[in-house]
């Protein structure tokens, strides 16, 4: 390491080359006929050398010095210094991400505006909106989704679709099932447990539950039934008519 802060403070490329002698400093590199580009050029190849000495024979130390800390159990398969750019955008003037990029389900929502992440009007989802609520390198098993307060109050008015009537009771896990998920976008589901996923779903009745029309009335239950309390808009309609 003694090494490594010699080169960075500016130590020259001759310490590399010829560690038993005395620097080489700019004067005394023009005095010799080198011109001072290069003499700056000469210290920076040794700081490239001396980084890829580094790399290869303590990586585990190398490792530390470019990432922020240990990926969580869900990005395990980034794990690497070959991998940064698979979710980091390189060359801009700000940090950018490449979120969207893999989790193609919360990209069609955005583009579709529906949905939590459309709701609460993500503008910026290449930069700090997805990192402000799912924090990378804090250790593999941080959680990278919270719940505020808590799951079980969070607001689901939140998603565009509030919860009225039977709806009301019934426990998360009852809905977000994989059963009741639209095929089309449980395919773009990134997280391999379906059944955690909160994705998925649609706000069309006859995806979850049974129509006893057969289709013969169409799909939009709502031109009989009040929202979702299976209230009946005319005194005509039979009891068959109410949510199962």
């Amino acid at each position: 390491m003694l090494f490594w802060s010699n080169l960075a403070a500016g130590s020259c490329f001759e310490r590399f080359v010829r560690p038993t002698k005395g620097c080489l400093h700019d004067f005394e590199l023009r005095a010799k006929g080198v011109p001072k580009n290069l003499g700056w050029m000469l210290r920076w190849v040794g700081v490239g050398v001396a980084s890829l000495l580094f790399a290869v024979f303590f990586p585990s130390a190398s490792r530390a010095q470019i990432s922020p800390g240990p990926l969580s159990k869900a990005h395990q398969s980034l794990t690497g210094t070959t991998q940064c750019a698979s979710c980091h955008q390189f060359g801009t003037s700000t940090p950018t991400f490449k979120c969207l990029d893999c989790h193609k389900e919360i990209a069609g929502r955005l583009s579709g505006k529906h949905g939590y992440h459309s709701q609460i009007q993500m503008r910026n989802p290449n930069g700090k909106d997805c990192v402000r609520c799912h924090l990378e390198h804090n250790g593999e098993d941080f959680n990278l989704i919270h719940w505020e307060p808590s799951q079980k109050q969070f607001d689901h008015r939140l998603t565009g679709y509030n919860l009225e009537g039977k709806h009301a009771g019934v426990a998360c896990e009852k809905c977000h099932m994989p059963a009741y998920m639209v095929p089309e976008e449980r395919a773009l589901i990134k997280m391999k447990d379906l059944s955690k996923s909160f994705f998925g779903l649609s706000q069309n009745c006859v995806t979850c539950h049974k129509d006893p029309h057969k289709g013969q009335l169409g799909n939009n239950c709502l031109q009989c039934q009040t929202s979702q309390t299976g209230r009946q808009r005319s005194s005509s309609i039979t009891p068959k008519h109410v949510i199962h």
